[in-house]
């Protein structure tokens, strides 16, 4: 599952309702999350986890599963 801050970082950086974003969510299943708001997300990510994410890290998150994986690979727990 999920944890809150993960939520409220992908949910914040599209503007869509945190109860909009589940572990399922992917770009074609939340209407928010077009082109826009994935840059959107990787800069929210990169300032709340103080990491820098890699164009192909970028490319990847696609879904939220894609972006828990992009993070585990740093050892951030989602």
């Amino acid at each position: 599952m999920m944890d809150g801050r993960l939520r409220a970082v992908i949910a914040s950086a599209m503007g869509a309702p945190e109860a909009a974003i589940e572990d399922d969510s992917t770009n074609e299943t939340v209407a928010e999350w077009d082109s826009l708001a994935e840059v959107q997300i990787a800069i929210g990510i990169e300032r709340h986890y103080r990491i820098e994410l890699s164009d192909a890290d970028d490319l990847r998150m696609i879904s939220v599963r894609e972006i828990r994986a992009v993070l585990a690979e740093r050892g951030i727990p989602t």
